[in-house]
């Protein structure tokens, strides 16, 4: 009895805790983005909603730092939230934060949701629920990420979470629907696609049920493309726009703690009169210009090859029934940080997508391996983002006298993926099996 009051009054002072760190969040002014989604939301309302949605997602709506880098279902969200909230009461400021809160929770929502479709014959609603929060509340980067620093990647964690959720349970249509809502938010998940349908394909016993998942899978795709169409009738366009000028022509060499993030170091020391020197010892992200253009094409190279690798070394390896799906996973996750670490026009908040993957991989097959493996990937991703914008916008300790810190984490960062390539080589996920 004693036991379970202790515990009773723990889980009720984290609770506070985490609704205090919550709520302050409210407070905090975030980086420099959130003042672009301020002008988006500021876009979103100056005129009717009917007239608004045709010619913005046709390129003909006056958004603000805006050239195609996003996809269409990510301007969609903006203007259909900021006309459902009260803008003119409420602040462009404020406004934004509410977007990102509502999709934080959903994404807290959609994680209760997979824990009791999994858990729902041999655990209690109350311990679902429980568990499920500390789960949620202790990665701490997801909350760092949206609430604190305002971006907004957390617009496609509930599609993208549901999707590989319903792809393990083999519900393959409907996984194909919310990957494909996920993709028309932001580019980032089009890096796993290769894997996925590879997955797709050795899931299969024959190649009739082969060839029907994929069907299923680009069928489900294809629909929110088509719901899309009547109001954007130009969204091929558009996605091609986002993943080239949202990913292949980001002008910035690297703003991440990443093998490129050195090369920015080493630019700055050797060639301090092409790239400028450091900045009161401090690294500073170089902006690629047209005088440059193998600076930012030399990297992508580098990750293509890489990319290449791991897509075969997926394809090849035989993998028994009951381990295929993890597999699947965690070459999801390396694919991704192969991105992140190699890729040029890689932000500090990129990361993110691979905590996502971490995290349902956790979910799906909870053992202490993928619990340290997501520890590991909240940890990266919490620093990546604390090195340069700290909780509020404002990084806390840069530099330690002449030693810029972000240098020896990008360090750790490298040593870390060169790991995590060694555990994607090894037995990492072979002795467990799926089972649930």
């Amino acid at each position: 009895m004693k036991i379970a009051k202790a515990k009773y009054i723990l889980f009720s002072v984290i609770l506070v805790l985490y609704l205090a760190l919550v709520g302050f969040s409210f407070y905090s002014k975030g980086t420099g983005d959130v003042q672009s989604w301020q002008r988006y939301v500021k876009v979103s309302v100056s005129a009717p909603l009917k007239e608004l949605i045709p010619k913005c997602l046709n390129y003909q709506c006056p958004f603000p730092d805006y050239n195609g880098t996003y996809p269409p279902g990510y301007m969609l969200l903006f203007l259909i939230f900021s006309n459902i909230l009260p803008v003119q009461i409420l602040g462009t400021f404020t406004t934004v934060k509410l977007i990102i809160f509502f999709f934080y929770v959903l994404t807290f929502l959609t994680l209760l949701s997979i824990n009791i479709l999994i858990y729902r014959f041999t655990q209690n609603y109350g311990k679902i629920v429980i568990d499920t929060f500390i789960l949620f509340g202790t990665v701490i980067s997801l909350t760092l990420n949206s609430l604190w620093l305002g971006y907004t990647d957390i617009f496609i964690s509930p599609f993208l979470l549901l999707s590989i959720f319903l792809l393990s349970r083999g519900k393959v249509f409907f996984s194909g629907i919310f990957y494909s809502a996920a993709v028309l938010i932001k580019w980032q998940p089009l890096i796993i696609i290769p894997f996925l349908i590879i997955y797709l394909i050795k899931s299969g016993r024959t190649g009739l049920v082969k060839m029907k998942s994929v069907f299923q899978f680009c069928a489900g795709a294809a629909l929110p493309v088509l719901l899309l169409l009547p109001l954007n009738t130009k969204i091929i366009t558009a996605m091609y726009l986002a993943v080239t000028q949202g990913a292949y022509r980001d002008f910035v060499f690297s703003s991440a703690l990443n093998i490129q993030w050195i090369t920015t170091f080493l630019l700055h020391i050797l060639f301090p009169n092409l790239f400028g020197p450091l900045k009161d010892g401090l690294n500073t992200y170089i902006a690629v210009t047209d005088a440059f253009p193998g600076l930012l094409n030399l990297p992508k190279l580098f990750f293509w090859i890489a990319y290449g690798l791991i897509v075969w070394k997926f394809f090849r390896k035989n993998t028994e029934p009951g381990l295929r799906f993890l597999h699947f996973l965690l070459a999801a996750i390396v694919s991704y940080s192969t991105y992140f670490m190699l890729s040029s026009g890689v932000h500090e908040n990129h990361l993110s997508v691979a905590v996502l993957f971490a995290l349902i991989l956790y979910t799906i097959h909870a053992n202490i391996k993928t619990r340290i493996l997501l520890i590991i990937f909240d940890i990266a991703h919490l620093l990546n983002m604390a090195i340069f914008y700290g909780f509020t916008g404002i990084p806390f300790i840069r530099s330690v006298g002449m030693l810029d810190l972000s240098i020896p984490l990008a360090v750790v960062m490298i040593i870390g993926y060169i790991k995590l390539v060694h555990l994607f080589n090894s037995s990492f996920l072979t002795s467990y099996k799926l089972g649930k």
